[in-house]
């Protein structure tokens, strides 16, 4: 006897889905699906707590899969809107460029009062690395380094840059795998200056407006900064204010040429004339590759500075670089989709914005959900029955931006 379909455990009913339009399909989590862990992190009941890690953030684990998550929580109440509006590009940016050198979020979770955001746990970041008795060699500057710039040739191919890489950004576990983080910065339309150590003078010393155009080269200046600090575990342009970063790069660099000044400030003075510096007579123990490649980084003109895969191409990576794998993003981001951070938002639409990219992600997370969809499809597509679909063809920019 043939086996009724309508009665078969999660099938569609198709009559009722012709009614629906694709688009009208929500599927909304109840409160039964959601429990309260930690410092009242309310989040699906399949994240188990483990431990505080910072203040807004607490250390999960997914019962599902065994995974450790990291779990953030962000406050939509009270809080800056203009910082929520870059939170939501980030969330965009990182779902757009899977990259095993990017970090990404796992779930986005959106409850009344409070925005989560789930991503995997890594063991720390280059920041506290660098400051405890862990070595290093040059064999892990040149694997991080590598790895640093595989993801930035990955967003760099879509125009989508940092703006503000520290060894902080950069997250790294047991295995030294790396992943660039929070891209809460990313692509900004006004210029802003977090951490002058890490930034290229077009950034720090420029006119309003330059950073735009450089922003790529400006992230190549931040790796290589952040690539001898691995070595020589300081900051090597530490500073207070701009005139003593001057006073640091120039004492390297030497003072720029004319020619290469285009982008500084009118109301800025450069220092008197001082010629370059060797960079092995300040590195003498330095890889002499790891110091040429440096030199080819930490340019004063952004214009003459290396791409990223300029660098992935130097002879400092010869036994990593692979030039089949490592490879730009081919999928095209629509930059439009980024909201406004100059202006302030309207509540309703950050909150339209957060639902839906909550709604997406819930969709991910839940397998029945997808089957709906692809029967869904199928009976679009004027498919009889249950024929067998590859899932991984259906779901190709299903759920893009």
């Amino acid at each position: 006897m043939e086996k009724d379909q309508s009665e078969t455990p999660g099938s569609l009913n198709f009559m009722e889905v012709q009614q629906n339009n694709i688009k009208n399909l929500k599927f909304q989590q109840s409160e039964s699906d959601f429990h309260t862990i930690g410092d009242n992190f309310i989040v699906d009941k399949k994240y188990l707590y483990v431990g505080n890690y910072y203040e807004d953030s607490i250390k999960a684990i997914n019962k599902e899969n065994g995974q450790k998550v990291l779990i953030k929580k962000i406050k939509k109440q009270g809080i800056d809107q203009l910082y929520l509006s870059s939170v939501i590009n980030a969330i965009k940016i990182e779902n757009h460029f899977q990259h095993e050198n990017i970090d990404s979020n796992l779930h986005i979770i959106n409850t009344s009062n409070d925005l989560y955001i789930v991503r995997e746990l890594m063991n720390t970041d280059l920041k506290h690395i660098i400051v405890s008795s862990q070595e290093l060699t040059d064999d892990h500057i040149r694997f991080i380094t590598y790895q640093i710039l595989r993801g930035l040739l990955y967003l760099h191919s879509q125009n989508i840059y940092h703006h503000f890489l520290t060894p902080l950004m950069i997250l790294i576990n047991q295995n030294c795998d790396v992943k660039i983080r929070n891209f809460t910065y990313a692509n900004p339309r006004s210029k802003q200056v977090l951490n002058r150590w890490y930034r290229s003078p077009e950034i720090n010393i420029g006119f309003e407006g330059v950073f735009q155009k450089y922003g790529k080269e400006s992230d190549i200046w931040s790796v290589g900064v952040i690539m001898l600090e691995l070595f020589t575990r300081n900051p090597i342009f530490s500073c207070g204010d701009n005139q003593e970063y001057s006073e640091k790069f120039i004492s390297i660099l030497g003072t720029p040429s004319e020619e290469d000044m285009f982008f500084l400030d009118k109301d800025y003075k450069i220092l008197p004339n001082q010629s370059k510096q060797f960079w092995q007579s300040f590195f003498p123990l330095a890889n002499p590759l790891l110091v040429d490649l440096a030199d080819k980084m930490i340019v004063f003109n952004p214009e003459k500075r290396y791409t990223a895969i300029q660098c992935l191409k130097h002879p400092y990576f010869q036994d990593l670089y692979i030039e089949q794998e490592d490879i730009p993003c081919k999928e095209y981001f629509d930059h439009e989709q980024l909201m406004n951070q100059e202006e302030e938002e309207k509540f309703t639409q950050i909150e339209e914005e957060i639902s839906t990219l909550a709604g997406k992600s819930y969709l991910k997370q839940h397998k029945k959900f997808q089957v709906y969809i692809i029967q869904f499809i199928a009976f679009q597509k004027h498919l009889a029955g249950f024929l067998p679909l590859n899932p991984r063809l259906i779901f190709y920019n299903l759920f893009e931006d």
